[in-house]
């Protein structure tokens, strides 16, 4: 017995004892590691829908900025036709006016004054 003791037998099982230990520590590092696996597991998926979101968002607001390209466009164009009608209108306000006045003119022009100046422009060219 004695030779078995100094070969390193071990008496009380402290081997088995430690070797117990060391299997609960295994045991509880893989627990861990395992419930770390399913929280970054869970964080990627976080990630992965964040970054979804994200690129969806990106692409709403591409869209965004090509619409709001178009209608300014369409603004553009028409605010040249309202300008060109307005500058249409103008024209024919002008003309209007004109001939409102060539109406009054003539309206309150008096017949009797009209055949003197009639004669004086008739000649044989006229005539």
């Amino acid at each position: 017995m004695e030779e078995l003791h100094a070969a390193g037998w071990d008496w009380e099982n402290d081997s088995i004892k430690e070797l117990e230990l060391r299997n609960e520590v295994i045991l509880f590092l893989i627990h861990e590691r395992i419930k770390t696996s399913k929280y970054v597991s869970k964080v990627q998926n976080r990630e992965q829908n964040f970054n979804k979101k994200v690129r969806n968002i990106e692409k709403e607001l591409s869209d965004l900025k090509d619409s709001k390209i178009e209608y300014q466009k369409i603004v553009t164009r028409k605010d040249r036709q309202f300008e060109k009608l307005q500058k249409e209108k103008d024209s024919l306000q002008a003309r209007y006016n004109k001939l409102q006045k060539s109406i009054h003119r003539l309206k309150s022009t008096n017949a009797q004054d009209v055949i003197p100046k009639l004669i004086q422009q008739l000649d044989s060219r006229t005539f």
